[in-house]
């Protein structure tokens, strides 16, 4: 991906430059497809992304959890300030 970028960015400063297909696993691609490979963040930023929403989701259950666990414990904790009162 960085030949792609290095290459949209050089055509942007040479006006003569102008690409008009690219190739990629053996397959072509055209102008737009290489801009839009050459927009594309690098392997660690993606894996990095990849990894931080692998992370959420399991982070977000134990908070869910945490807090159906805190509001049982407040539930008890009125009801036996309440019998307590009552007595």
């Amino acid at each position: 991906m960085s030949p792609a970028k290095a290459l949209v960015d050089f055509a942007k400063d040479i006006k003569k430059l102008k690409i008009k297909v690219g190739q990629i696993s053996g397959k072509a691609i055209n102008e737009d497809g290489v801009k839009n490979l050459a927009a594309l963040p690098s392997r660690e930023v993606l894996l990095a992304q990849t990894l931080s929403v692998m992370q959420a989701v399991p982070a977000s259950f134990v908070r869910a959890l945490a807090g159906v666990l805190t509001n049982l414990m407040n539930v008890l904790r009125a009801v036996q300030e309440q019998k307590e009162a009552s007595q």
